[in-house]
């Protein structure tokens, strides 16, 4: 079965595939957490901004950023794989990973002390 893949061709000025594009950033913290997570699980990289900039891609080797045309590309799970390994994901997968636990566990507290004070009537 096949899924869609937004392709981010390596980096024009230094040859990495460490390469990214800027996305619109969701309203709540935790969407953008989601956003991360899922983007990079699925082999993307992506950089959540208030406007998307003209040169949308960028290079997380060199910083090197320029404006491409992306586009969807339905891909294999193989195929979604070898993504990974180029641009690998698995090392930023583990970083935003430990932040949407945090972020949950940061939740799940503030909503307990909601909940308390709704009760105790404060």
């Amino acid at each position: 079965m096949k899924s869609i893949y937004y392709f981010v061709p390596e980096c024009p000025s230094c040859g990495s595939f460490c390469t990214g594009r800027y996305v619109h950033k969701p309203l709540s913290r935790m969407d953008v957490i989601l956003l991360e997570k899922n983007s990079l699980e699925h082999g993307e990289i992506v950089k959540p901004v208030e406007v998307v900039p003209y040169e949308n891609a960028y290079c997380l080797d060199c910083g090197h950023e320029w404006h491409v045309e992306t586009f969807a590309r339905l891909m294999t799970a193989e195929e979604i794989r070898e993504e990974k390994k180029k641009r690998d994901t698995a090392f930023f997968q583990e970083a935003v990973d430990s932040k949407y636990h945090e972020e949950l566990e940061n939740n799940a507290n503030k909503n307990k002390k909601g909940l308390l004070r709704s009760l105790l009537g404060i």
